[in-house]
């Protein structure tokens, strides 16, 4: 439970909210009976939640490849 509740420094947001979309309690009581529209809707919240963080860090590693890149010296050629 403590690594799934800390945030990641990439994402802003720990593992267990990625994929639950709330965080998480030590103890809780068991709910009776799920709503099947509302468990739905929350699978298509995290399936674009997932969406969203894919593109956010494509773009990190593409910002990041493109600085990193300049400074790079280029290996000898064998």
């Amino acid at each position: 439970l403590a690594y799934n509740s800390t945030e990641s420094e990439s994402t802003g947001k720990s593992p267990f909210f990625l994929n639950y979309r709330f965080k998480p309690e030590a103890y809780r009581p068991l709910r009776q009976g799920e709503d099947i529209e509302k468990a739905i809707i929350k699978a298509e919240d995290i399936i674009e939640l997932h969406d969203e963080l894919r593109r956010q860090l494509k773009f990190i590693r593409q910002r990041i490849i493109k600085y990193a890149d300049k400074n790079r010296i280029k290996g000898p050629t064998l």
